[in-house]
Protein backbone atom coordinates (compact mmCIF):
# COMPACT_ATOMS: atom_id res chain seq x y z
CA UNK A 1 0.00 0.00 0.00
CA UNK A 2 2.91 2.38 0.62
CA UNK A 3 3.82 2.80 -3.01
CA UNK A 4 5.75 5.94 -3.90
CA UNK A 5 3.67 8.92 -4.91
CA UNK A 6 4.41 11.95 -7.02
CA UNK A 7 2.76 15.08 -5.75
CA UNK A 8 2.24 17.77 -8.36
CA UNK A 9 2.81 20.78 -6.15
CA UNK A 10 3.76 22.10 -2.75
CA UNK A 11 2.47 24.75 -0.37
CA UNK A 12 4.39 27.62 1.22
CA UNK A 13 2.54 28.76 4.32
CA UNK A 14 2.24 32.45 5.21
CA UNK A 15 3.20 31.98 8.85
CA UNK A 16 6.58 30.58 7.75
CA UNK A 17 7.25 33.48 5.36
CA UNK A 18 7.69 36.24 7.95
CA UNK A 19 11.45 35.71 8.05
CA UNK A 20 11.68 35.61 4.25
CA UNK A 21 10.47 39.21 4.08
CA UNK A 22 13.54 40.32 6.06
CA UNK A 23 16.00 38.78 3.56
CA UNK A 24 17.66 40.42 0.55
CA UNK A 25 16.54 39.56 -2.98
CA UNK A 26 19.69 37.49 -3.52
CA UNK A 27 19.09 35.49 -0.34
CA UNK A 28 15.45 34.92 -1.29
CA UNK A 29 16.60 33.64 -4.68
CA UNK A 30 19.03 31.17 -3.07
CA UNK A 31 16.37 30.08 -0.58
CA UNK A 32 13.74 29.53 -3.28
CA UNK A 33 16.21 27.64 -5.50
CA UNK A 34 16.98 25.34 -2.53
CA UNK A 35 13.26 24.69 -2.02
CA UNK A 36 12.66 23.96 -5.71
CA UNK A 37 15.64 21.58 -5.88
CA UNK A 38 14.40 19.81 -2.76
CA UNK A 39 10.89 19.47 -4.20
CA UNK A 40 12.10 18.15 -7.56
CA UNK A 41 14.66 15.52 -6.55
CA UNK A 42 14.51 15.44 -2.72
CA UNK A 43 18.18 16.34 -2.36
CA UNK A 44 19.24 18.86 0.24
CA UNK A 45 21.41 21.60 -1.31
CA UNK A 46 24.93 21.98 0.05
CA UNK A 47 27.00 25.10 0.78
CA UNK A 48 24.05 27.26 1.75
CA UNK A 49 24.48 30.40 3.80
CA UNK A 50 23.73 29.50 7.47
CA UNK A 51 20.82 31.95 7.59
CA UNK A 52 19.27 30.40 4.47
CA UNK A 53 20.02 26.88 5.72
CA UNK A 54 18.12 27.48 8.98
CA UNK A 55 15.14 28.90 7.10
CA UNK A 56 15.26 26.04 4.59
CA UNK A 57 15.12 23.51 7.46
CA UNK A 58 11.90 25.09 8.77
CA UNK A 59 10.26 24.77 5.37
CA UNK A 60 11.68 21.27 4.82
CA UNK A 61 10.04 20.06 8.05
CA UNK A 62 6.70 21.50 6.92
CA UNK A 63 7.06 19.89 3.48
CA UNK A 64 7.77 16.52 5.12
CA UNK A 65 4.67 16.87 7.33
CA UNK A 66 2.57 17.76 4.28
CA UNK A 67 3.97 14.77 2.37
CA UNK A 68 3.12 12.37 5.21
CA UNK A 69 -0.41 13.77 5.36
CA UNK A 70 -0.76 13.48 1.58
CA UNK A 71 0.58 9.91 1.62
CA UNK A 72 -2.04 8.93 4.23
CA UNK A 73 -4.75 10.41 2.02
CA UNK A 74 -3.42 8.59 -1.07
CA UNK A 75 -3.32 5.29 0.81
CA UNK A 76 -6.86 5.79 2.14
CA UNK A 77 -8.15 6.57 -1.36
CA UNK A 78 -6.43 3.46 -2.75
CA UNK A 79 -7.93 1.32 0.01
CA UNK A 80 -11.42 2.73 -0.66
CA UNK A 81 -11.07 2.15 -4.40
CA UNK A 82 -9.85 -1.40 -3.84
CA UNK A 83 -12.78 -2.12 -1.51
CA UNK A 84 -15.25 -0.77 -4.06
CA UNK A 85 -13.68 -2.85 -6.80
CA UNK A 86 -13.81 -6.02 -4.70
CA UNK A 87 -17.28 -5.38 -3.24
CA UNK A 88 -19.10 -7.38 -5.89
CA UNK A 89 -16.64 -10.25 -5.66
CA UNK A 90 -17.03 -11.23 -2.01
CA UNK A 91 -20.15 -12.95 -0.76
CA UNK A 92 -19.96 -11.71 2.83
CA UNK A 93 -22.69 -9.63 4.39
CA UNK A 94 -22.15 -5.88 4.30
CA UNK A 95 -23.83 -3.38 6.63
CA UNK A 96 -24.81 -1.35 3.58
CA UNK A 97 -27.01 -4.16 2.26
CA UNK A 98 -30.72 -4.43 3.05
CA UNK A 99 -31.96 -6.42 6.01
CA UNK A 100 -34.43 -8.44 3.94
CA UNK A 101 -37.62 -6.67 5.06
CA UNK A 102 -39.99 -5.56 2.36
CA UNK A 103 -42.20 -2.49 2.64
CA UNK A 104 -42.35 0.41 5.09
CA UNK A 105 -40.10 0.08 8.13
CA UNK A 106 -41.05 2.13 11.15
CA UNK A 107 -38.53 3.84 13.39
CA UNK A 108 -38.08 2.56 16.96
CA UNK A 109 -40.41 4.10 19.53
CA UNK A 110 -39.08 6.54 22.11
CA UNK A 111 -40.32 5.72 25.59
CA UNK A 112 -40.64 8.04 28.57
CA UNK A 113 -37.57 6.63 30.30
CA UNK A 114 -35.41 7.40 27.21
CA UNK A 115 -36.32 11.10 27.29
CA UNK A 116 -34.32 11.94 30.43
CA UNK A 117 -31.04 10.40 29.28
CA UNK A 118 -29.85 13.41 27.25
CA UNK A 119 -29.89 15.89 30.15
CA UNK A 120 -26.23 15.47 31.20
CA UNK A 121 -24.72 15.60 27.71
CA UNK A 122 -24.87 19.41 27.37
CA UNK A 123 -22.33 19.87 30.18
CA UNK A 124 -19.68 17.90 28.27
CA UNK A 125 -19.85 20.17 25.20
CA UNK A 126 -18.32 23.10 27.13
CA UNK A 127 -15.09 21.22 27.82
CA UNK A 128 -14.70 19.70 24.34
CA UNK A 129 -12.27 22.39 23.12
CA UNK A 130 -10.12 22.05 26.23
CA UNK A 131 -9.88 18.28 25.75
CA UNK A 132 -8.98 18.60 22.07
CA UNK A 133 -6.37 21.28 22.76
CA UNK A 134 -4.83 19.59 25.82
CA UNK A 135 -2.00 17.66 24.12
CA UNK A 136 -0.88 20.44 21.73
CA UNK A 137 -0.94 22.86 24.66
CA UNK A 138 1.32 20.55 26.65
CA UNK A 139 3.73 20.45 23.72
CA UNK A 140 3.67 24.23 23.39
CA UNK A 141 4.19 24.62 27.15
CA UNK A 142 7.25 22.37 27.07
CA UNK A 143 8.70 24.22 24.06
CA UNK A 144 8.14 27.63 25.63
CA UNK A 145 9.53 26.62 29.03
CA UNK A 146 12.68 25.08 27.53
CA UNK A 147 13.68 28.24 25.63
CA UNK A 148 16.99 29.62 26.93
CA UNK A 149 16.86 33.29 25.89
CA UNK A 150 14.51 36.04 24.85
CA UNK A 151 15.54 36.08 21.15
CA UNK A 152 14.86 32.36 20.73
CA UNK A 153 11.48 32.75 22.44
CA UNK A 154 10.46 35.60 20.13
CA UNK A 155 11.72 33.66 17.09
CA UNK A 156 9.72 30.58 18.18
CA UNK A 157 6.58 32.68 18.69
CA UNK A 158 6.84 34.56 15.39
CA UNK A 159 7.95 31.71 13.14
CA UNK A 160 6.61 28.45 14.57
CA UNK A 161 3.16 29.23 15.89
CA UNK A 162 0.31 30.05 13.53
CA UNK A 163 -2.13 32.91 14.13
CA UNK A 164 -4.63 30.43 15.58
CA UNK A 165 -2.14 29.36 18.24
CA UNK A 166 -1.22 32.99 18.99
CA UNK A 167 -4.89 33.72 19.72
CA UNK A 168 -5.21 30.80 22.13
CA UNK A 169 -5.39 32.45 25.56
CA UNK A 170 -3.52 29.75 27.48
CA UNK A 171 -0.60 29.54 25.04
CA UNK A 172 -0.42 33.34 24.79
CA UNK A 173 -0.33 33.54 28.60
CA UNK A 174 2.54 31.00 28.73
CA UNK A 175 4.46 33.05 26.15
CA UNK A 176 3.91 36.34 27.98
CA UNK A 177 4.94 34.83 31.33
CA UNK A 178 8.16 33.45 29.86
CA UNK A 179 8.85 36.76 28.12
CA UNK A 180 8.40 38.63 31.41
CA UNK A 181 10.89 36.23 33.06
CA UNK A 182 13.55 37.27 30.54
CA UNK A 183 12.76 40.97 31.01
CA UNK A 184 13.16 40.77 34.80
Amino acid sequence: MDEPFDREGFVIYKHLCLTVCKMSDEEIGQWFRAIVEFQIDRCIPENLDPKIDILFDLFKRQFEKDDKKYQKRVNANRRIAKNRKNKGQNNEWSPMESNGKVGYQSLPMVTDKDKGKDKGKDKDKDNTLDIIMENPRKTAKIEIQNIGNKEDLIDLWENLYSDTWKQDSKIKEMYENKLSEFEN
